[in-house]
């Protein structure tokens, strides 16, 4: 069975880029928990100040859209959201 992988740029304020990044940063050591989770890396984009990189891959697309369902990772969720610019 093929794994299932994701990259994602998320953009902020050059000010919450930080903030940002401890948010998802919480994220990806409660990933180290889960059994479905190979990695999630977070970074910063060298290029654009405002911009977040995010690497993940999981055993399953089932597995990742489980772990969106913790209450845990919804709180951080809600926590990124007011400071995410675009979609």
């Amino acid at each position: 069975m093929s794994k299932y992988g994701m990259v994602g740029k998320l953009f902020t304020d050059p000010d919450n880029r930080d903030t940002l990044i401890d948010i998802l940063t919480q994220a990806a050591t409660m990933m180290e928990d889960l059994d479905g989770c190979h990695l999630y890396v977070v970074s910063k984009d060298a290029d654009d100040e405002s911009a977040v990189v995010v690497m993940e891959l999981w055993e399953s697309k089932d597995a990742h859209d489980d772990s969106l369902k913790l209450d845990a990772v919804r709180n951080l969720i809600g926590q990124a959201m007011p400071i995410l610019k675009g979609q």
